[in-house]
């Protein structure tokens, strides 16, 4: 895996809990550019996929240091769930786990709140 993450005094930090969720997330062949900006129209953060094993990733940096490192770890797991096609867009319409999905709520986050609460205790 490869992992950027733009100058930030938080990055190191940022690095090392993104090295541990790839680790555990087993997303070895991947690249991950990582921004930290206050410009994230009010998101905690969000993760695009720009090609089959490129991802970028942006983090709302006015938060503090382990509500970034939390975001950090919630947007890899989207990552990982557009890497292994469990989550896909197509622009007009969501899958999950391969079914167009139209009913309310949205699994992909609670499964990316499970697994950000699982590796953040593994963190700390």
């Amino acid at each position: 895996m490869l992992i950027t993450i733009n100058e930030h005094p938080y990055a190191s930090r940022v690095f090392e809990v993104a090295r541990l969720a790839c680790s555990i997330l087993k997303l070895d062949n991947i690249v991950v550019d990582i921004y930290l900006t206050s410009d994230n129209d009010g998101a905690s953060g969000w993760a695009m996929c720009l090609d089959d094993d490129e991802y970028e990733i942006s983090i709302d940096d006015t938060q503090n240091l382990s509500e970034i490192e939390r975001a950090t770890i919630h947007e890899l797991v989207h990552v990982w769930q557009y890497f292994t096609n469990q989550l896909v867009f197509d622009g007009s319409r969501t899958w999950w786990d391969g079914v167009v999905w139209t009913e309310r709520g949205q699994p992909w986050e609670r499964q990316a709140e499970v697994l950000e609460d699982f590796i953040y205790e593994r963190y700390v």
